[in-house]
């Protein structure tokens, strides 16, 4: 395997700052206690409708994840991969893809139980979340931060039954349509 089985930088046309305060101010107003995983339609907020207008495989809910203090081994059911945008402060941070073991068991909740005396998953790959990357949930992933300061990104699932695989030729197909004409 190599880097691109794990995650693609992909130029999307997107205006990332456009996207960046738009998530802040949902962030802002949000009324939710816990504001490390809000999820909302993005039907709902004109950028982010007009993106999912052009790229009609994304999913019709984005979530905005905030991570104090990063996140554990896991695999995000439900989903096989997203368009993962960096919001604020990833750049302190490190994504770490693992091989999983026969030792852990995929267990509900996005998390991993352990099974034996094993300690640490092995490392496959690992990089830093800088730019828009078409990202492959269905590999176990961790999260680490080196900063006081949260982490937070928008991930934009895609519909299922799409692979990893398949999303990464559909957009690259995408992409030579669109000739990277900046999204509005």
């Amino acid at each position: 395997m190599n880097s691109q089985d794990y995650v693609r930088p992909v130029n999307l046309g997107l205006d990332c700052e456009k996207l960046r305060n738009q998530v802040i101010d949902i962030i802002s107003r949000s009324t939710l206690y816990d504001k490390r995983k809000i999820v909302f339609p993005a039907q709902e907020y004109e950028y982010t409708s007009t993106v999912l207008s052009k790229i009609p495989i994304l999913s019709s809910h984005c979530t905005i994840i905030t991570l104090p203090n990063g996140i554990k081994p896991h695999i995000d059911f439900g989903r096989n991969c997203a368009l993962n945008v960096p919001i604020a402060n990833c750049e302190k941070s490190r994504t770490i893809f693992h091989k999983a073991s026969n030792e852990y068991r995929s267990a509900p909740g996005n998390s991993f139980i352990k099974l034996s005396n094993q300690i640490d998953l092995e490392e496959i790959f690992s990089f830093t979340l800088t730019e828009p990357v078409i990202f492959n949930n269905s590999i176990t992933h961790s999260v680490v931060t080196y900063s006081n300061l949260e982490r937070t990104i928008l991930s934009w699932s895609f519909n299922l039954p799409y692979t990893y695989s398949q999303v990464c030729e559909i957009l690259n197909d995408f992409i030579n349509d669109l000739k990277l004409e900046k999204i509005q």
